[in-house]
């Protein structure tokens, strides 16, 4: 009713595409419904979620490759008949698709011809489509990381706006620190310089520097062959060069991850090396150095070629979309491989006190990285004083609660006005919190077994209608192997061994014995309503490991970093897995915290003041089994906590 009163538009945001769906396709017809008004709503993703149709035609021109590409294909050439959106989100496509899609398919900005695009002219350009819509809504529902990018890009992305509502904002810091640091990967320079030059023998090559050449014949005339040989020539001899510069840069920086691995400085197990300035003073850093000279020298060559080749085409520039296609995608290209050589200079060459920078290895893939170690500012300055109101939103932004922690991580100022709003729920009654008082402590080698132990015995009593979440994918596979032998009459879903997430979470809802083990996504953003999820089991608390780049920096910053940033952090972590299991007013069931730190810990309580007023029980591992049970099939749904009898031995009753 405001933006519509008023006339202005509203931005709502929330973190991730899945809820930005739900948001407009069912929960907000439900508010149009009840309003007088008419309120005009739409809903913008990031450019590479559309179809570019230039790329599309390109992409069938040029041959298909393997399967993938073909299924692809032929799928798409059904769907863009119809599709009024250009969205990827109404394909379902794969993750190998998705990986076709963003390096061949989509609008991303730099392979857009924008006025020069016939699509776009004609107004069937998809993207252009989706920010008409955008420009004539009263409510926009975005993500973080589209508002963030456009904030940055100064509004170069959504349309003018005055106000706007943070849904999830407790991953505000986050999605920032991604936003405004930079990832560069062998894999994508790699890629990039193949699609430019592929050797097919003596003087022969394909790719994209080939195909634009014959453009170029075609438009200059014969005249023009030697021309563009005189310039083609000099870029598929620097790529190939700055092929074997960027190969040969990452080999030895996996080398300086492994060897200061061995010597305790970085995790083996993740593979991360935080560059600190003793890396780069060290006799270690030199080959990464001179690597890393020889490969920006070569890139370069590539950029200086490219930017040649553009300027031969200027004169045709207009003639013809054949013609102004090639230029857009050399202007891709190009922008391609300086923005990968402007990230490895910020990175390797040229480092700031006010960013952090690490490398990365899982599998064969090795990657560099660049974030900012404080985000607050850069929020303050780019957001909270660009704009007339923004409301923040979140279920977890509250530890022991106090606003404090999440008011200085996102720097809000001081007359920030803040509410805290009372749950629907009556968790009292619905939810049953156990603490065992006699677990192991998590580092002890007894931990895991016992954890196992407990588990077979929960999933059993429960039959099933249970999710355990892991802070780590050793011990979720460990406790899959237990469980599928322990529990043979269950089902047992692990992710990353039974199927992707968003299958195996339906046969969890399907399937009325399963046990679903999950970790990271499967600690927030899913929703099992009713009986399905009865039981949720909480294996460790969940602290970042202390290795993580990111954190070990910013840990530097302060004075007490366990309490300060630690703890907090592990205790919105907490919130978000405990959210699993209630999620209507009907909804009852238990949740167990298999970590002994709860009770023996001085920070413990902050953990257990922080979350929903729970019914909860202290008490023996062993008895764990048994009082999932009784508050299931024996407790009356009238239960309050003063009524808890026969349950356990009852100390700690709270």
């Amino acid at each position: 009713m405001f933006a519509v009163a008023n006339g202005r538009r509203v931005v709502i945001s929330t973190n991730t595409i899945t809820l930005q769906e739900q948001l407009f396709n069912k929960d907000i017809p439900v508010l149009r419904k009840a309003l007088p008004h008419d309120v005009q709503v739409a809903v913008l993703k990031g450019r590479t979620h559309y179809l570019c149709l230039r790329r599309l035609r390109l992409f069938l021109s040029n041959g298909l490759d393997g399967a993938p590409e073909r299924i692809l294909a032929a799928r798409i050439a059904i769907w863009v008949r119809t599709t009024e959106t250009g969205d990827r989100g109404e394909l379902a496509i794969s993750e190998a698709e998705s990986a076709i899609w963003t390096n061949h398919l989509s609008a991303d900005v730099m392979h857009c011809t924008t006025r020069l695009c016939r699509d776009n002219r004609s107004g069937r350009c998809f993207l252009a489509r989706a920010r008409r819509r955008a420009e004539g809504a009263h409510l926009l529902v975005v993500n973080h990381a589209l508002l963030l990018t456009d904030r940055a890009m100064e509004n170069s992305v959504l349309p003018e706006y005055d106000d706007v509502i943070l849904d999830e904002a407790h991953h505000l810091e986050a999605v920032a620190t991604d936003q405004l640091g930079t990832t560069v990967s062998a894999r994508e320079i790699g890629f990039e310089l193949a699609s430019l030059s592929q050797p097919q023998g003596g003087t022969r090559f394909g790719g994209t520097v080939a195909r634009i050449a014959a453009v170029f014949v075609e438009a200059a005339g014969e005249p023009g062959r030697e021309q563009i040989a005189s310039i083609t020539a000099p870029i598929h001899e620097a790529c190939e060069t700055a092929r074997v510069a960027v190969s040969s840069l990452f080999e030895v920086s996996t080398d300086l991850m492994d060897r200061a691995s061995r010597g305790g400085r970085g995790d083996a197990a993740d593979r991360e090396l935080r560059l600190t300035e003793s890396h780069r003073e060290g006799e270690s850093w030199g080959p990464v150095a001179m690597a890393w000279d020889e490969a920006s020298a070569a890139l370069a060559l590539v950029d200086r070629g490219l930017q040649g080749m553009v300027a031969a085409f200027d004169p045709f520039v207009g003639s013809s979309e054949t013609v102004d296609d090639a230029v857009a995608d050399l202007a891709a290209s190009r922008q391609a491989i300086s923005e990968a050589r402007e990230s490895l200079t910020r990175i390797l060459a040229a480092p700031d006190d006010t960013e952090v920078y690490w490398i990365a290895g899982a599998g064969r893939e090795m990657t560099m990285h660049a974030a900012p170690l404080a985000v607050d500012a850069l929020l303050q300055s780019n957001l909270y004083e660009q704009k007339s109101a923004i409301i923040m939103t979140s279920a977890t932004i509250q530890v022991g609660g106090s606003f404090r922690h999440f008011r200085n991580r996102l720097g809000l100022p001081q007359d920030t006005m803040v509410l805290e709003v009372a749950s629907p729920f009556d968790y009292p009654k619905q939810a049953l919190l156990l603490v065992p008082r006699d677990l192991p402590d998590p580092t002890s080698p007894a931990h895991g077994t016992v954890i196992q132990d407990i588990l077979a015995g929960v999933a059993s009593a429960m039959n099933g209608r249970t999710l355990v979440l892991f802070t780590s994918y050793a011990s979720l596979r460990a406790a899959h192997e237990h469980l599928r032998e322990m529990t043979p009459h269950l089902t047992i879903l692990g992710q990353g061994i039974d199927g992707p997430r968003s299958v195996i979470l339906d046969r969890f809802r399907a399937t009325p014995n399963a046990i679903l083990l999950g970790t990271n996504s499967f600690w927030e953003g899913i929703d099992v309503v009713g009986d399905a999820l009865s039981c949720l089991v909480i294996v460790k608390l969940p602290f970042t490991v202390p290795s993580d780049p990111v954190f070990a920096a910013r840990s530097e910053l302060l004075e007490d970093s366990f309490m300060q940033l630690a703890v907090p952090q592990a205790v919105l972590r907490l919130k978000q897995g405990f959210g699993r299991l209630i999620r209507s007013g009907t909804d009852r069931g238990v949740v167990a915290i298999l970590d002994s730190r709860l009770v023996t810990r001085r920070y413990g309580q902050t953990f257990i003041d922080s979350l929903p007023p729970a019914t909860i029980v202290h008490c023996g591992a062993r008895e764990l089994a048994g009082l999932v049970g009784d508050w299931i099939t024996r407790v009356p749904d009238d239960l309050v906590p003063e009524h808890v009898a026969g349950i356990g031995d009852g100390t700690g009753l709270e």
